[in-house]
């Protein structure tokens, strides 16, 4: 049933009146812009393209074949210290006990701890290139560069032992230039470029 007070006959006899609907109203207008430059556009970053992750992998193999190279090596020390004392000996006769063995022993530090640095870097370069960082291509560029140099120098210190610590240092040489070509192609390139912006 209706209720007799909202029928249109009392409202007029009464003198009672219906209060308004409150109308739409649109919303305020918008501040207008106090800058003229334009506002900032998101660029989707494209997908990693199969080249930067190739080259990846081959870094984190080449880094792999390195610690190899490195595990045999030490293994190889009473012989490899051996070896490097008789080359020193016969190279200078006249040098006393100490400053051979003194010598053998920076040799053999330098050349391991040259090797597990550019192994550590060349880490953090690929882990850097994988999460899009432009500069980690010349990261791991001068780190390939620089392992290349190295593994020379480890191939002579080494050389005339046990090969496995030559194959090792052999295997990162090679991973290192496959590594490095796939860094430089057109599609990894681009990738970083555009991750950058």
């Amino acid at each position: 049933m209706a209720d007799p007070s909202t029928s249109p006959e009392l409202r007029r006899a009464t003198g009672v009146r219906r209060r308004p609907e409150p109308a739409h109203r649109p919303p305020p207008p918008r501040p207008e812009l106090t800058s003229s430059l334009a506002p900032p556009l998101h660029t989707a970053v494209p997908d990693r393209p199969a080249a930067a992750a190739i080259s990846a992998a081959l870094w984190f193999a080449a880094c792999a074949a390195g610690c190899f190279a490195l595990l045999a090596t030490m293994m190889d020390g009473d012989a490899l210290r051996a070896r490097l004392t008789a080359a020193a000996t016969e190279a200078d006769p006249g040098a006393s006990a100490d400053l051979v063995r003194n010598g053998v022993r920076t040799t053999i530090l330098l050349v391991l701890g040259v090797e597990a640095l550019l192994v550590v870097g060349t880490l953090a370069g690929a882990a850097l290139l994988l999460r899009g960082r432009a500069w980690s291509r010349w990261l791991l560029l001068a780190a390939g560069l620089l392992t290349l140099v190295a593994g020379v120098v480890a191939q002579s210190v080494v050389a005339g032992g046990v090969d496995l610590d030559r194959i090792g240092f052999l295997a990162q040489a090679g991973l290192v230039v496959a590594a490095a070509v796939a860094l430089v192609l057109r599609p990894t390139r681009a990738w970083l470029r555009a991750a950058r912006n």
